[in-house]
């Protein structure tokens, strides 16, 4: 291994260190399917939070023990989150957006999931990797490990575990019930708003006072009343009713507006 050059071995370590952590991490994956916390939910949306805590977890566990079969690989195998974590880091910057859900955690049918598996959970592996390398340089902290420091150690960081998954649990039930209620206009000719729910029941189309807001533009929807006949109804009783929705608009110009708006124009979420 020590006759290998320096390139190939940091390619070699940066390519397999992905597919030998989720192998190692499959048992943890199981137990988090069992506890609940698969990431699997409806409309062909997957969380891939869980997965990728898996491999920050394992990732030094597979550092360490590749370091301790091949010395060699110290030099190279430590640096090679950097690359992987930098274009994370550029991807959060730059496509992050409060009201949709980060491709980089969220793989849905609209980014196909190449976020998560092309560049999160290869980061968090690599980040995991370079660690457990360095730690095989540590000789005098190793050298002083014994069996009960090695077990404490390992209450410590299933605890650790823990206490980021629920924190992960939440992150992940805020952004979804946040996306829920995102919807988009999508009326061609755009869609009315109108600060009283009144008159854009008798006027759906063109309310007094009401503002028109752009195809395309994304808005949260915050509650609905049913309209008949030029009056509010009860929703649940209610047949042949429309339904009005009251919104905060999330871009565009009109940014911020709160006001409501004909369901009929609105789609998503996506």
């Amino acid at each position: 291994m020590g006759l290998l050059p320096s390139a190939l071995r940091f390619a070699g370590q940066l390519v397999l260190c992905y597919p030998a952590t989720l192998l190692a991490g499959a048992p943890f994956s199981f137990v988090l399917y069992k506890c609940g916390l698969s990431g699997e939910h409806p409309s062909n949306v997957y969380f891939a939070g869980y997965q990728a805590l898996i491999c920050l977890f394992l990732g030094p566990v597979i550092g360490w023990y590749a370091g301790r079969l091949a010395s060699s690989f110290g030099s190279t195998g430590r640096w090679i989150w950097v690359a992987p974590a930098i274009l994370l880091l550029w991807d959060i910057v730059a496509s992050e957006f409060p009201h949709s859900l980060p491709e980089y955690l969220f793989a849905t049918g609209s980014n196909e999931g190449l976020g998560v598996v092309l560049l999160t959970l290869p980061a968090c592996s690599a980040t995991g990797y370079s660690l457990g390398i360095a730690f095989v340089s540590m000789r005098g902290v190793w050298a002083r490990a014994t069996w009960p420091r090695v077990v404490i150690l390992a209450l410590f960081g299933l605890a650790l575990f823990g206490l980021f998954t629920s924190f992960l649990h939440s992150f992940e039930r805020a952004r979804l019930d946040r996306w829920s209620r995102v919807r988009t206009v999508i009326d061609p000719s755009g869609l009315a708003i109108s600060r009283d729910v009144g008159l854009l029941c008798v006027n759906p189309a063109n309310p007094p006072g009401g503002i028109q807001l752009k195809e395309w533009t994304d808005v949260e929807s915050l509650e609905h009343h049913a309209c008949k006949g030029g009056h509010l109804v009860d929703g649940d009783t209610a047949q042949d009713a429309f339904i009005l929705e009251r919104v905060r608009v999330l871009t565009g110009p009109h940014a911020g507006l709160e006001g409501w708006v004909s369901s009929y124009g609105l789609g998503g979420p996506y």
